[in-house]
């Protein structure tokens, strides 16, 4: 259970794509709804893809003892890396950014505090 809901991961094999959805076809996909430990059931309220790729194995939740979810995400236009509770965690993508993206967004269901840095890197300096 994460914040009341009972949350389901699943890796299904050859999904085929609904809308923006799931175009891999062997992502990784978050089931959250109700469960009744009584009855041992799971009821699907709604889902999303949590990865859009191959890259991800056994996906888990990780949470602080609070119930916070902390991460540290360096970014380039290459790779990901996903530092997760102070490296309890570690994932690592790769991805192949746009060279004309100037932007990035950050999205999150409910809360989120966020410090953000960007460090310009320029070709042939050291820092």
């Amino acid at each position: 259970m994460l914040d009341g809901k009972g949350v389901l991961l699943t890796s299904p094999q050859d999904m085929l794509p609904q809308g923006f959805e799931y175009h891999n076809g062997n992502g990784t996909l978050c089931l959250i709804g109700a469960y009744d430990d009584n009855a041992d059931e799971f009821t699907e309220e709604r889902d999303q893809a949590i990865d859009y790729g191959i890259d991800f194995y056994a996906p888990q939740t990780i949470l602080t003892p609070d119930g916070r979810l902390k991460l540290r995400i360096i970014l380039d236009l290459y790779s990901v890396e996903v530092f997760i509770n102070d490296g309890e965690q570690v994932m690592t993508a790769i991805t192949y950014t746009d060279p004309s993206a100037d932007g990035i967004s950050f999205f999150a269901d409910g809360k989120a505090r966020m410090d953000v840095i960007k460090y310009n890197l320029v070709e042939g300096e050291q820092g």
